[in-house]
């Protein structure tokens, strides 16, 4: 690329991240109008449960009665199922512990603020791991135009959902694992690294995908970071509860999983009626209206099908999806493969496994992509990100998901999409990494 057509791109370039700040930033009023308008469903349900954990209560089979305290009612939560609506680990709910005696209106707000932190520290880790000023204007248009101007992000923020935590500390063992620690002699990045890997393992399990390209490249240090991480995240979950919770999240799930297959009916009760007026606000069952379209293959199969893939026949599946990966990465390894490749296919595996767990798998879930589109971005040429002409897929997925929703089906076809640009770009990625020297750090 000459000098003038790099004067030009970096102008252009500069015009739509005014452009993205600017829609990104009238995306963060319509959020806190959602917060406040909406009822947060599904935030409420882990403060109910990290509220019920505080009070030595299982979260996962409370059911509400007349009499009971305000403060454990989710007014979304099936009264017709035996187990509740919360399906987050007993690590997640400790976490929410810590905030869970404010009033509700304050936590919607705290998190709120904290989705957005979450985000915004993820892309600013992105921007800082990379040198170049267009691949960083072209990280931050991803992110600000894309991501946080997209109806998903929306979808996200209002619902109060967490997805973006275990984005931005997958983002944070990344930049961990590119700095240079010492602790005395001995060098601790990739210890570190793995350790918030574990923590976020330990608060979402299927997470643990992501040690597969660790375990191939053999990055011992990371592995064993992750190791201490996942069972510091499960040890601080025992300040609250004893064994018995995980047992009881364990089978609450597959129970949750029978209901969404359809295998398990509700029984109708009628004995319980939910006040309108919950803990001084009226609009906690409110929701914004989302298309109610979802990407897991447990969903499609069942919807356009009529076959029922049980969690034995997901979890064969995505085996065999891995076994794959796994055999196309060991053909290609260089054993001195960079840090972002790691990662790339870390948070790629991550990503894909979500779309064989035995639940909904939501538009919200989204949000997550920013890791693998930003290592694309930082591992791919100028000339061949911008000049790639399956950046059309990338360009129509996003558009699909953009905060307009103005195709029907749009986030559906979007989400798989980018599934497909993400999988191109990564194979391509990897394909080239054994045609030139790559070095960590």
């Amino acid at each position: 690329m000459d000098n003038s057509n790099k004067v030009l791109l970096k102008k252009l370039l500069n015009i739509i991240l005014i452009v993205s700040i600017f829609i990104s930033s009238f995306g963060f009023i319509v959020d806190i109008k959602n917060t406040i308008e909406y009822g947060g469903v599904d935030l409420r349900q882990r403060v109910v449960g990290a509220r019920l954990l505080l009070n030595k209560i299982d979260p996962y089979y409370f059911k509400w009665h007349l009499g009971d305290s305000e403060l454990f009612l989710d007014p979304q939560d099936n009264k017709d199922w035996d187990v509740s609506r919360v399906t987050v680990t007993p690590t997640i709910l400790t976490f929410h512990a810590i905030i869970a005696n404010f009033s509700y209106q304050n936590q919607k707000i705290i998190w709120l603020i904290l989705q957005w932190i979450f985000l915004g520290g993820s892309l600013a880790i992105f921007v800082k791991c990379e040198s170049s000023q267009i691949k960083r204007k072209l990280i931050l248009i991803v992110g600000l135009l894309f991501i946080s101007g997209s109806y998903f992000w929306r979808y996200h923020v209002e619902r109060g959902q967490i997805y973006v935590l275990y984005i931005f500390l997958l983002a944070l063992s990344y930049w961990m694992a590119k700095q240079s620690l010492h602790y005395r002699s001995l060098k601790i990045d990739n210890l570190l690294s793995g350790f918030i890997l574990g923590i976020s393992v330990s608060f979402r399990p299927p997470i643990l995908v992501a040690t597969i390209p660790m375990l191939l490249y053999k990055k011992w240090e990371l592995l064993l970071g992750t190791a201490i991480g996942i069972i510091a995240g499960l040890l601080s979950s025992f300040i609250l509860a004893d064994l018995s919770i995980w047992k009881s999240y364990s089978s609450a799930m597959k129970i949750h999983g029978l209901i969404k297959l359809g295998v398990i009916k509700s029984q109708l009760r009628t004995d319980v009626v939910y006040p309108k007026i919950i803990e001084g606000m009226t609009n906690l069952p409110d929701a914004m209206n989302v298309p109610k379209l979802t990407t897991s293959l447990m969903y499609i199969f069942n919807r356009f099908f009529n076959i029922k893939l049980y969690p034995n026949m997901l979890i064969i599946l995505l085996a065999l999806v891995f076994v794959i990966l796994c055999g196309f990465i060991f053909k290609y390894r260089k054993l001195k493969s960079s840090t972002d490749l790691v990662f790339l296919l870390s948070s790629f595996m991550v990503l894909i496994s979500e779309y064989f767990i035995p639940a909904y798998r939501n538009s919200y879930a989204d949000v997550q992509w920013i890791m693998p589109l930003a290592l694309i971005i930082i591992l791919s040429e100028e000339e061949f990100i911008l000049s790639n002409k399956i950046n059309v897929l990338l360009v129509l997925s996003l558009l699909l998901s953009s905060g307009f929703n103005w195709v029907s089906w749009g986030l559906f076809i979007g989400s798989f999409l980018l599934v497909i640009y993400a999988t191109i770009m990564t194979v391509s990625i990897v394909k080239k990494s054994t045609n030139k020297a790559i070095i960590n750090h």
